[in-house]
C-alpha cells in the first residue's frame, strides 16, 4: 500500500508503527498488554503529530488493519484525551468494531476458545483459512508468535463504556470474500465517529488480507478519503 501511495503522494510523510517482536524488533518480546501498547504508540507518534519540532499541520490519516484497526482507534482516543488532538481521517479494515471486539476471544467469531487454550497448529489452520495461501510452512510458522500476541491484544481489549465519538472521517474496508470478519461485525465502526461521510467499502476479489491482495484499491480509498485524488471510474 505504501508503494502505491508513493506513486501519487511523493512528498507526503509516512509513519509506520513497528511493534516489538517482529522485523527490526524481532529480538524483543511480543506485546500483549493493551494499555502499554497504546501508551507507547501514542508517545511515539506525539512528537510527529501533536507537538515538538517534527509536528506539522495538515490532514492526517490513521490506517489500521486487523488488530491494528483497534490499535489505531485506541491511540486516536488516547491522543484526543491527553492532547485534544485527533486524526482528520481514519481507514480501518479486517477487524470487528470496538464493541464487538470487546465481547470476543482472540480469534473473534471464528473460535469461542481463549487464546491460551489454542495450539500453534490451530493458529496456523486459522491463518490458512483466512486467506494466507502463498506462504510456505516455514514462513507461516514464523508468523505464529506475533500473530498470537496480536490475537491476545484483541482478546484483552475492552472498549471503555464512556467514549466520545471521534471527530474523524471514517472509511471501513472489507474484502468481499472475508471469512473472518462479517459485514455485521464491521458495521459498528460507523457508530464510533462523527466526522461525517462515514462509509463501508466492499473490495471485490479480496479476503481478510485486503492490504496484501489489493494494495491499489486500498491506496485509492485512502487518497479519496483524504480528498487528495478522486476514485478512478470503473
Amino acid at each position: 500500500v505504501f508503494t502505491e501511495l508513493r506513486k501519487y503522494v511523493k512528498h507526503g510523510r509516512y509513519l509506520f508503527v513497528q511493534p516489538p517482536g517482529r522485523d527490526a524488533r524481532a529480538d524483543e518480546p511480543n506485546e500483549t498488554d493493551v494499555d502499554r501498547c497504546i501508551a507507547e504508540t501514542a508517545a511515539a507518534l506525539k512528537p510527529h503529530l501533536v507537538m515538538g519540532a517534527e509536528a506539522r499541520d495538515g490532514p492526517t490519516v490513521f490506517i489500521g488493519d486487523s488488530w491494528g484497526a483497534i490499535a489505531a482507534f485506541a491511540t486516536a482516543h488516547e491522543l484526543l484525551k491527553s492532547c485534544g488532538w485527533a486524526p482528520s481521517h481514519m481507514l480501518v479494515s479486517g477487524n470487528a468494531s470496538p464493541r464487538v471486539t470487546s465481547a470476543h476471544f482472540g480469534l473473534g467469531s471464528y473460535s469461542p476458545t481463549p487464546m491460551v487454550q489454542l495450539s500453534d497448529k490451530q493458529l496456523v489452520d486459522f491463518l490458512r483459512a483466512s486467506g494466507v495461501e502463498d506462504e510456505d510452512d516455514e514462513r507461516v510458522g514464523q508468523l505464529v508468535a506475533p500473530f498470537r500476541a496480536d490475537c491476545q491484544l484483541y482478546e484483552n481489549y475492552v472498549r471503555p463504556e464512556q467514549l466520545p465519538a471521534l471527530p474523524t472521517k471514517l472509511c471501513v474496508l472489507r474484502g468481499k470474500e472475508d471469512k473472518v470478519v462479517s459485514e455485521r461485525e464491521a458495521s459498528g465502526w460507523m457508530d464510533e465517529f462523527d466526522g461525517g461521510d462515514a462509509k463501508i467499502i466492499r473490495v471485490a476479489d479480496a479476503t481478510h488480507h485486503v492490504h496484501e491482495e489489493k494494495p491499489d484499491a486500498v491506496a485509492s480509498q485512502i487518497l479519496a478519503l483524504a480528498g487528495i485524488m478522486p476514485l478512478p471510474e470503473n
